[in-house]
């Protein structure tokens, strides 16, 4: 048996739900003459999809209710009648959404390029292919020319503007956020881009390309388009790709209202469709793989692990949540790192060394008895720091593997180890050390009664005195704060989505889990350590935490063979 979405709606008019899929299971197919067998690696996702379940354009065949989810993805040859298939290749093409599939190789391709074997569904695929065509075959570049792209951050949008940047043209992308458009002029070379969120895009284009656009390429459809058509020049060309605003707002938008300036500027307007220029692929593919291979082209990938996720990963196209917990965790990152380069900044350095390898000498001296719960060497302090040491590698260290393994870039075990053991660690390590040195150092030269203050008020309070002694204490005390809630918020968040996914799973159902059931899991999560607090003193809740750990000792090797198997059904290791 084998999995497989298949569609239960066509979503003609308002926004994809995750209803409108349903994951079954069929007969594993097998292969005839001819034919091999594959197993989907990855899956392709972009906004034409939506249009192919509405069934409103008929450039493709129709898809019915019950009917296996039609998409692009690259599968893996497992078993093969076909000596131009062999076990172990992989291809590309119209997979749909389904984990096993047969295919005699007709309308698939060899994945033989020297870049990453998802460049085949992203800069390579068709969204690369579109961007390639749209704008040679229809936009038609001359040096010189600006050129307005709608939709810019997406995946055809951005390899566009680079194309065109590449033919000497000057290129304004159109992207919703700040971060977008940063990414857009930062990375991608874009000369100029409008944040359609918080700048008005007609007065903004008027400001940015007075002499009007020479080439329109629309990813957008709606409103933004007709901002685009009143600014465009003479013979200028219009390049109709996609209509993605009709698919975030849910309705059929209106024509565009600026028409008549294709009669005013004697422009042209077409649209197309890539696979009328499949003939050609393979050689734009080529010229694509050698731009990329000289520095002179780039692509982003979102990915997301998991076959059970695929309804909500196209969805995600329409929502804009391609960034999600990565940009709180990267703001931690961030924060932190700035926080110990002030910390160093304001400590002797050399002092600051000494204190952080005496720290990392002490650490592996005296490492089982500070590991020990104090029982070789009884203290509060051995205590409380074997306490704070293991608790994270018996209640956080599972759920972060398993929140790896459910939605994040699908990742090896070699890899969910390596980053869970040793950078991790490494950068707990860095932390502290830094912390630890300056507070030593301070203890050392009189400057701060840190082992009297930790007698006296307790860790934490001697923690903040410590960061008032610094300079700009009221800033770094800030910083500390704001790393605490957000390490503890994308915590907590993690956690809550690995419960509400296994208690779906539990009950039969795959599908991501809703937003209601991760808050009531994130509230139960914080009540908890919350109630041990505030309704005991110190030293009980730390005993109390002990014997509830207890059972986690039974559940850990459960959770480990969990995440084992939750990256070995998603596994992306090429191979």
């Amino acid at each position: 048996m084998t999995l497989c979405w298949q569609i239960t709606a066509h979503p003609r008019g308002r926004p994809l739900e995750n209803s409108d899929f349903e994951l079954v299971e069929i007969y594993q197919p097998q292969p005839g003459a001819g034919e091999a067998l594959l197993k989907t690696l990855w899956l392709g996702f972009d906004p034409a999809q939506k249009g192919w379940m509405e069934n409103v354009a008929d450039y493709v065949a129709p898809m019915q209710i019950g009917d296996i989810m039609r998409g692009t993805g690259i599968g893996k040859v497992i078993e093969s009648n076909n000596p131009d298939m062999p076990v172990g290749s992989l291809w590309s093409g119209m997979t749909g959404w389904t984990e096993h599939f047969v295919t005699d190789g007709k309308g698939f391709d060899a994945v033989e390029s020297e870049l990453e074997p998802t460049a085949s569904l992203s800069v390579l695929g068709l969204t690369g292919m579109t961007a390639w065509c749209g704008l040679f075959k229809i936009g038609k570049p001359i040096a010189g020319d600006t050129i307005v792209v709608s939709g810019a951050a997406g995946a055809t949008g951005s390899i566009v503007g680079q194309l065109a940047k590449l033919m000497q043209c000057r290129v304004i992308g159109i992207a919703g956020g700040a971060e977008k458009c940063a990414w857009l002029q930062e990375e991608a070379g874009f000369d100029a881009a409008i944040d359609y969120k918080n700048e008005n895009v007609k007065e903004r284009l008027r400001e940015l390309a007075p002499k009007g656009a020479n080439i329109v390429y629309d990813n957008v459809g709606g409103k933004i388009l007709d901002d685009m058509l009143a600014n465009i020049a003479t013979h200028a060309r219009i390049v109709v790709c996609g209509g993605i605003s009709r698919y975030e707002t849910g309705d059929m938008p209106a024509g565009p209202q600026n028409y008549f300036n294709l009669i005013f500027r004697r422009a042209t307007m077409a649209g197309f469709i890539v696979l009328d220029y499949s003939s050609e692929f393979p050689s734009i593919r080529k010229r694509m793989v050698q731009l990329i291979k000289d520095g002179k082209l780039t692509w982003q990938e979102d990915c997301q692990s998991g076959f059970e996720a695929a309804p909500e990963t196209l969805n995600r196209l329409y929502k804009g949540l391609n960034k999600g917990i990565k940009n709180l965790s990267n703001l931690n990152l961030t924060l932190a790192l700035v926080f110990i380069c002030l910390i160093i900044f304001a400590s002797d350095f050399q002092e600051l060394i000494n204190s952080s390898f005496l720290g990392i000498k002490f650490s592996i001296v005296y490492f089982w008895e500070m590991s020990t719960l104090g029982l070789s060497e009884p203290s509060d302090f051995a205590k409380e720091w074997t306490i704070f040491y293991w608790a994270w590698w018996v209640a956080f260290g599972p759920l972060v593997g398993l929140f790896i393994a459910r939605i994040s870039k699908g990742r090896s075990l070699r890899q969910v180890i390596l980053g869970m053991l040793i950078f991790g660690t490494l950068g707990t390590w860095l932390f502290y050390l830094v912390l630890g040195g300056y507070s030593m150092n301070s203890e050392m030269n009189n400057e701060l009664g840190v082992i009297q203050s930790m007698k006296e008020i307790g860790h934490a309070e001697t923690a903040i005195s410590v960061i008032k002694s610094l300079p700009l204490n009221t800033v770094m005390l800030t910083i500390f704060c704001v790393i605490t809630i957000v390490f503890i918020t994308t915590s907590y968040d993690s956690m809550s989505y690995v419960i509400s996914s296994h208690v779906l799973k539990t009950r039969g159902n795959v599908k991501e889990p809703h937003k209601n059931l991760r808050l009531f899991w994130a509230i139960v999560l914080g009540v908890l350590p919350a109630v041990l607090v505030l309704y005991s003193d110190h030293s009980v809740a730390l005993d109390l935490i002990l014997i509830t750990s207890l059972p986690l000792l039974f559940i850990y090797p459960l959770m480990a063979v969990s995440i084992i198997r939750e990256l070995s059904k998603t596994e992306q290791v090429y191979e």
